[in-house]
């Protein structure tokens, strides 16, 4: 797990591994932000793609460059909508 937490606009983003059964696991100083019961999105980008070929390799990550670029402070009144 990586404890790069940031929040941006009432969002946060963290870096995790999948656990060997498959899950994600979320830092508990990030669950207990959560209020039970509330609705929260989740987009799921993987970092680590190893198995890919060299040109996929490359595509895959200016793909995920491009999409994680995209989210700016103005996009967090989805947040509050949805929220």
């Amino acid at each position: 797990m990586s404890a790069a937490e940031k929040p941006e606009g009432g969002a946060y983003q963290v870096s995790v591994e999948v656990t060997e059964e498959g899950k994600l696991d979320l830092p508990q100083r990030l669950v207990e932000r959560l209020q039970p019961g509330c609705l929260v999105h989740v987009t799921v980008v993987p970092i680590d793609m190893s198995g890919l070929e060299t040109e996929n390799l490359e595509w895959a990550k200016l793909t995920t460059e491009q999409f994680l670029s995209g989210y700016s402070d103005s996009d967090a009144i989805y947040d509050k909508l949805y929220g």
